[in-house]
């Protein structure tokens, strides 16, 4: 089985400036056996990588035939290899050293390749399409099926959503902008609810990390900021001028990150693992994981401030450049210049896990209001997948019929690790946000080389139960239920 690596030992210079590790590179001296300078050393003192690049050794202990009993060893068995493909943005900026590459290499199961030919994983940005997919050998896990922008893009998975018979309950009322302007206008000028503060969120329909993100107190003044506001913006795509309009959730779940701190607003980021989908029935087959992150905003949350984005954003990627608290997780305290000074480990500092989450609100609220949560994140997720289209809803959403979706009939593995964005209002009620092909799967920060203990516990725990619920590397996996089998074994459950 594949087993979750233990995080990287976080040395005393990880505390110095406030959390911000001298150096992220690895300790080389360290690797070799032993560092002079101990808990003052600046660079990371990492136990797992030192050894996870020794000599491949068999996934379990019967790593010999039965020619044993005779006397014969046989040759370890040879590691199974994995291609990683323009996945800098996901795993961080070295995949080599990613925790997916930990977790595949821990016991030698895997080893890295380049020749895509020999891989028996395929992990990439995207479903792998021309050379890459014709040389993909036929019986390959690859971590994308095509065609699951539907639910990806934030404007299809508003149009997919207004399909399915719960898309009103477990998501905010959305438009699609400019498409839907006049809707949208008519619907905020009837709507009776009070127009002071926050109204509406709007995001660009392609695209991560809250860039471009306004919140607006009515529809006029989301119209008219969104005017203009594409140029000089760096398509990535063709919905570059695409926007969605989202209601803003006015009562949200508001925590402390620490005892006697401000309350803040938090969103949560659950992750579903999609491992089934035929477009020709809808058919589907997915697990939610039961641990998450619970992600604070960078400011206290003031319900009048509609102008500061710190109070109203809640993704880890936008808070690194807000206003923020002082201190770390695991370090010193941040003096006062912290609060007005930019802090790329900030987001580190303000996250919790589910596991925490789930304590502090039985506390708070009472026995079991976790496990009412836990219902509406499931039945958010249960409807987001099972928004995924059929194949002849493709054209509706603006697609090209004739493109491959679901599957490609080469009978490779697909997959499909999906990070869900959720916000909790205070009656408890969880709400859909979005859907991401791509969910960030690192521990450290981009800068400094930090490692969160809580990222690393959720995020390398969520691969080691993925891997193994899929089966991957066993001569035979079985169908679906040695799968659901192998799920219940981990964190992940059916939906």
């Amino acid at each position: 089985m594949f087993r979750a690596p233990e995080p990287s030992r976080q040395t005393g210079a990880s505390a110095a400036k406030g959390g911000r590790r001298l150096s992220g590179r690895p300790c080389w001296n360290f690797a070799k056996g032993q560092c002079a300078f101990g808990d003052a050393c600046a660079y990371l003192h990492d136990d797992v990588a030192s050894d996870s690049r020794g000599p491949a050794r068999c996934r379990s202990d019967e790593t010999t035939s039965t020619s044993d009993r005779d006397g014969a060893v046989d040759e370890p068995r040879v590691p199974l290899r994995y291609f990683t493909h323009k996945s800098r943005a996901q795993l961080g900026a070295d995949p080599g050293r990613s925790l997916l590459a930990r977790v595949l290499e821990r016991d030698g199961v895997f080893e890295p390749t380049r020749d895509v030919s020999s891989c028996a994983l395929f992990w990439g940005c995207a479903s792998p399409t021309g050379p890459l997919l014709a040389n993909l050998p036929p019986d390959a896990f690859v971590n994308h099926f095509p065609g699951t922008t539907a639910i990806t893009h934030k404007h299809t998975l508003a149009m997919m959503l207004r399909r399915h018979p719960e898309g009103d309950a477990v998501a905010p009322r959305t438009f699609v902008l400019p498409a839907e302007a006049n809707e949208f206008a008519a619907f905020d000028d009837a709507d009776d609810c009070e127009k002071g503060g926050a109204g509406w969120i709007v995001k660009r329909a392609v695209g991560g990390e809250g860039r471009g993100t306004i919140v607006a107190r009515t529809a006029r003044e989301a119209l008219e900021r969104t005017r203009g506001a594409d140029r000089g913006y760096r398509a990535c795509s063709r919905h570059a001028e695409t926007w969605v309009a989202q209601r803003y959730v006015r009562d949200p779940l508001t925590l402390a990150p620490r005892s006697g701190s401000d309350r803040r607003k938090v969103d949560l980021r659950a992750y579903a693992l999609l491992t089934r989908w035929d477009p020709n029935d809808g058919t589907t087959r997915a697990y939610v994981h039961r641990d998450g992150l619970v992600r604070f905003a960078a400011a206290p949350w003031d319900p009048s401030d509609s102008s500061s984005l710190a109070v109203h954003l809640t993704n880890n990627a936008a808070a690194t450049a807000r206003t923020h608290e002082g201190g770390a997780e695991g370090g010193a305290e941040g003096g006062a210049d912290d609060r007005v000074t930019w802090d790329p480990d900030a987001h580190f500092k303000r996250n919790w896990s589910f596991e925490t989450l789930a304590s502090e609100l039985d506390a708070e609220l009472g026995v079991g209001s976790y496990e009412r949560l836990w219902e509406g994140v499931r039945r958010c997720a249960r409807a987001a997948l099972a928004s995924l289209p059929r194949r002849g809803d493709w054209g509706d959403l603006g697609g090209n019929e004739s493109l491959s979706v679901g599957d490609d009939g080469r009978n490779l593995r697909r997959f499909e690790l999906l990070g869900l964005d959720l916000l909790v209002d205070e009656r408890l009620r969880v709400w859909l946000l979005e859907v991401n092909s791509a969910p960030t799967l690192a521990a450290g920060t981009k800068l400094g080389g930090r490692v969160s203990g809580t990222h690393h516990r959720v995020k390398a725990g969520l691969l080691a139960d993925a891997m193994n619920l899929l089966g991957v590397g066993l001569e035979d996996a079985g169908g679906a239920e040695e799968e659901v089998e192998r799920a219940a074994l981990g964190g992940f459950q059916l939906l």
